[in-house]
């Protein structure tokens, strides 16, 4: 596991309360929500992120399938690292 994000973080705002760890989303739910609804089942995660993105100068889709956290989060940012 990656140093910082082998715990459970959060990130939250006006809109959403996610909880992530080092193998995804673990928990997703709405602010506010008089339900307290949560996405996920217990102990699933969303992960195996998967992004297609192409450049202005490549007209072409690249598909990136080795997405994974990076080594830094903090504030309302997570960042990924693609490929190796």
């Amino acid at each position: 596991m990656l140093p910082g994000l082998a715990d459970s973080q959060t990130l939250n705002n006006d809109a959403f309360n996610i909880r992530y760890g080092a193998g995804g989303i673990t928990s997703l739910k709405r602010a506010n929500d008089k339900y307290d609804t949560e996405y996920l089942s217990p102990g699933g995660f969303l992960g195996n992120v998967v992004i297609q993105y192409r450049t202005s100068t490549n007209s072409g889709w690249t598909t990136a399938r080795e997405v994974g956290p990076a080594i830094s989060a903090g504030g309302n940012t997570i960042s990924y690292s693609i490929g190796n």
